[in-house]
């Protein structure tokens, strides 16, 4: 296939510029067929602060990629961010253009995956309408988007107020006054890699740290498991490897994240995060704790029969220190009291990565005393009892 069957576009501003150069090096690495056109904010600043890792894909997909200035958000800087990407002119023209998310690491062949589609479902496009926003009357097609470049170019911006409505809305209505629109029944919605939303916890453990409410029920993990094993391949060859240096801060420790869940060292990195990144001056008021006097406390407020206070200080002791058995075995014993056995037993998880961890759990009889409630807890139930 030649290169320019395929353009893949997306925009980024300042939020979530760290997130192009690892965005053009695997869109690129597994579609060799594709060039990759990213708008961005503040182009001058950007590639000003990003030059050797931009001279490095330069050197490693040569004349493949471009950063250009977006135009849209220039001209009007409040347009939403998510709407830029579908309203921009591609300075490059292709047969096919793919629009994402700038937060995916690609690991698929986009125009192999998304003209299946299209010629097994005789779509004009590839993408869904999003279920129950044509009945809620505001129809939705999703942001990831497949179509020909001749149907998809020159875009039309609808006449909506672009700095408030959602960016999926005025896809649907680009598309529709285009003539054209996907079945209200199709639903297959490929990723097609690794989205690492900043505004989700990567393993689902809780919302978001962007969500006006936190909850630990109802919430999404970074989707994309499927690819741990190309991602753990290709996070090893020796082109990322030269590249990684490059990347920001923020998006290295997204993409070790994602290291950490495709080889179940999330918990690990989560203790290793409170043990030496967490500026603990915040978790507690006090200058200075003693680690047994606290742990004393905990023990005594267990047997007072009062958790809450004892998972209070257990937890705080887990978080000041990370690595030591005992505050965890406490804080389990406390949430357990309090009927919180999902948390009591993903402390129990921890508890088994530690050294003696499980003989603990033994002698303290945490297992056999809940079981029936570990059991009941899905997937991580049966991964503890697995492992004692």
């Amino acid at each position: 296939m030649e290169s320019d069957e395929l353009l893949i576009v997306t925009y980024a501003n300042r939020r979530y510029e760290r997130y192009v150069l690892p965005f053009v090096h695997f869109a690129l690495r597994n579609n060799p067929h594709a060039h990759v056109e990213i708008f961005l904010e503040d182009r001058d600043a950007f590639q000003a602060a990003n030059a050797a890792g931009i001279a490095w894909l330069h050197a490693f997909h040569p004349g493949r990629f471009a950063l250009g200035q977006s135009l849209v958000a220039k001209a009007d800087p409040r347009t939403a961010p998510g709407t830029v990407r579908f309203l921009e002119q591609p300075r490059q023209s292709s047969t096919y253009v793919y629009i994402g998310d700038i937060d995916v690491l690609v690991f698929e062949d986009l125009l192999a995956v998304h003209l299946a589609l299209m010629r097994e479902h005789g779509l004009p496009f590839s993408n869904i309408i999003r279920g129950g926003s044509i009945e809620r009357g505001y129809p939705k097609l999703s942001g990831l988007h497949f179509a020909p470049y001749a149907l998809q170019y020159p875009a039309v911006a609808p006449d909506l107020d672009l700095r408030v409505e959602s960016d999926e809305h005025v896809l649907f209505h680009l598309m529709r006054n285009k003539g054209v629109m996907v079945p209200r029944d199709f639903t297959q919605r490929p990723i097609c890699g690794i989205h690492m939303s900043p505004n989700r916890d990567p393993g689902g453990r809780t919302s978001g740290p962007t969500a006006a409410t936190y909850a630990t029920r109802g919430v999404l993990r970074w989707p994309g498991a499927m690819y741990y094993s190309k991602f753990l391949e290709q996070i090893r060859e020796e082109a990322f490897r030269s590249l990684l240096p490059e990347l920001d801060i923020g998006v290295r420790m997204a993409l070790l994240a994602v290291e950490g869940l495709a080889t179940g060292q999330l918990r690990r990195l989560h203790r290793l995060a409170s043990g030496y990144l967490l500026d603990k001056r915040l978790v507690t008021r006090a200058p200075q704790l003693d680690r047994a006097k606290v742990l004393t406390e905990a023990e005594a407020a267990v047997r007072a029969g009062n958790p809450e206070q004892a998972a209070s200080l257990a937890s705080m002791a887990c978080l000041l220190w990370p690595e030591f058995a005992k505050a965890w075995e406490l804080n389990a014993r406390a949430q357990f009291m309090l009927g919180n056995v999902e948390v009591a037993v993903e402390v129990l998880l921890h508890l088994s990565e530690l050294t003696g961890g499980a003989a603990l759990i033994s002698e303290a009889g945490l297992a056999e005393a809940n079981i029936e409630q570990i059991r009941g807890v899905a997937v991580h139930g049966e991964e503890l009892l697995s492992r004692l």
